[in-house]
């Protein structure tokens, strides 16, 4: 990857937005942090509020790096007026940094826009509650999505899942009230589960 990227710049073509980002994404997994940062700051282009486009791809690159002081600098561009992708990118961003408050504080500001949200906004949230093994605000944040009308698919059912299981309560897990549809996520996660769903299903 860094030769394809060193033979385009040394052929005077410059690599594209999503190009960089793949770039320090591989250098963030091969622990080569300074490269990492090297890459990210080139993404930036010396002025961020002119690049603003360059902050939903920052903000998750930085947290790979664990560095919340990046990530709280780079969002600081957006805070004020945030579109949806720079909110999506900040909550995975803090999620990674196990920054609950911080990520929940940007999921209000997503509620507070006055546009309806659709499960993909829910699921991004959902997916920090379920890395972090937080099965009460996970179930708490459903319940908000079917009070508010939002369609409840197969990517949420199956991060509500996570949440049972991280949490050591998988024959808790509400396989009843699930479509039937979604009784097949249930059977990936062990006997009881498949029992419900199986029941389910008679």
């Amino acid at each position: 990857m860094e030769q394809v990227y060193e033979t385009m710049k040394a052929e005077g073509i410059e690599p594209d937005l999503s190009t960089k980002a793949t770039l320090a994404r591989h250098y963030a997994a091969s622990g080569l942090k300074e490269k990492a940062q090297a890459v990210l700051k080139d993404m930036e282009s010396r002025n961020l509020k002119q690049n603003r486009w360059a902050c939903r791809s920052l903000l998750p690159l930085y947290a790979e790096l664990g560095d919340a002081n990046e990530v709280g600098r780079v969002w600081k561009v957006c805070e004020s007026n945030p579109l949806f992708e720079e909110c999506l990118a900040a909550i995975e961003a803090w999620g990674k940094l196990n920054k609950i408050e911080e990520a929940e504080a940007v999921f209000d500001k997503l509620l507070k826009s006055g546009k309806k949200l659709s499960s993909k906004h829910y699921f991004v949230m959902l997916k920090v509650y379920a890395n972090n093994k937080m099965l009460d605000k996970g179930k708490d944040l459903v319940k908000r999505m079917a009070d508010n009308n939002c369609e409840i698919g197969p990517l949420t059912w199956d991060a509500l899942v996570k949440l049972y299981v991280e949490a050591g309560e998988v024959e808790k897990a509400p396989a009843s009230s699930i479509p039937f549809s979604y009784s097949g996520l249930y059977k990936r996660q062990g006997s009881s589960l498949r029992n419900l769903g199986e029941d389910e299903g008679r």
